[in-house]
Parts: C-alpha cells; structure tokens; sequence
C-alpha cells in the first residue's frame, strides 16, 4: 500500500503493508524505531522500576507502572517529557514537588523562597511554566534551586512593606531560584504517533 502524498499533512503513520512514520518535523522515522520496544540512548535511561511482594503462602506477585520513567545520566536526575522554551520537546528534569511559597529570603521581599517536602535527595530544579498568552502553548523553563539552611532569615510581605517571618513549616525544605539554565542544556526528542486499530473477530 502506498500512501498518498497529502496524507502526511494531516497523518504522521499510515498504515499498511509500507507504513511509514514521520516525526512532528515531517522527517522520516525508521519503522524499527517505533515498532519496536523502549531502549535508553547514550545520556537518558528508560526505567521501569517492578516491585516484587513474597507471599507467605508462597506466591509472587510483581507490580509495574505502566508506563516508564526517563532519568538523566547527566544530571541524575528523573526527567519528563515536556516542550521547552525554545519550543522544542526536551527531557526536563523533575521539580522535586519544589512549589513558590508565600516567603522571602531578603528583607526588601523580592527573593521568593521555594518550599518541597523533606526527602532523602533534596529538590535541585524548579521547572516553571513561562509567561504566555490566552490560549498560547505552555513552555516551560528550568531554574536551579539553592537550598536555605535552616536557620536562614525569612520574610513575609512585599517590596513596600516586608517583615520577618516565623519558622518553616515542619517537614519542609526552603530553597531559592538560582541560575536559569538554558534549553540546550537538555535532550531534545523528536516525536511520532502510530494509532493501531485491533481487528474485528
């Protein structure tokens, strides 16, 4: 079967005994490629973590996302699948549930301090949705977190009228926003859909 040329514009699989896949860039993409089953590249890992419980009866019983994660071997770190900045697809790297809070680290209130729940490894990225028009794509950027000692000042208000503020919350973590890191900085990923349709019986 062959594919008629205008159906690329509106298809990126189609299907038959010649199907071919393109990415969201009209460029080609090996059958193999999609047809065949995950595997990690030479800087992102595809993980599926399977926990196993031992019955006391003797049985096994293993339980398994269903679907994988993605952790950068650069940054060790998770990392997610979403449009960058530069509106391109990008490996982003997980937030640590890293969220702002009503807090400053300076006393003119202009330093926002992000609050994340204690954890084994403290957050180190904060991916935030840049800025944009009503019904606009979300883009979004990643800034990296500097962790507040505990004992750090904190303040509440704003630029006008700014105050110092109690203690943390317990079971939190305070940072603040450090540099911004560029897009490039992450994995790019080109995307295709294949859309199967299972037989009649």
């Amino acid at each position: 079967m062959r594919c008629p040329p205008y159906v690329f514009a509106f298809l990126v699989a189609c299907q038959g005994p010649d199907t071919m896949y393109v990415d969201n860039q009209g460029y080609p993409v090996p059958t193999e490629l999609v047809e065949d089953g995950e595997k990690s590249g030479s800087r992102i890992e595809v993980r599926r973590t399977v926990t196993t419980y031992l019955l006391q009866d003797g049985g096994v019983y293993k339980m398994a996302p269903l679907y994988s994660t993605l952790f950068d071997t650069k940054l060790n770190t998770e990392c997610a699948m979403r449009v960058a900045e530069d509106g391109k697809q990008r490996c982003l790297p997980s937030s640590g549930n890293a969220v702002p809070s009503g807090y400053f680290a300076d006393d003119k209130c202009t330093a926002q301090v992000m609050l994340a729940p204690c954890a084994s490894t403290p957050a180190r990225y904060l991916v935030s949705a840049a800025p944009a028009a009503c019904g606009a794509p979300l883009l979004y950027e990643v800034y990296q977190l500097v962790q507040l000692d505990v004992a750090a000042p904190r303040y509440a208000g704003n630029p006008g009228s700014c105050s110092p503020a109690g203690a943390l919350p317990p079971g939190y973590l305070s940072y603040r926003l450090g540099g911004k890191l560029a897009p490039t900085e992450f994995v790019e990923a080109r995307t295709t859909v294949a859309t199967t349709v299972a037989p009649m019986p």
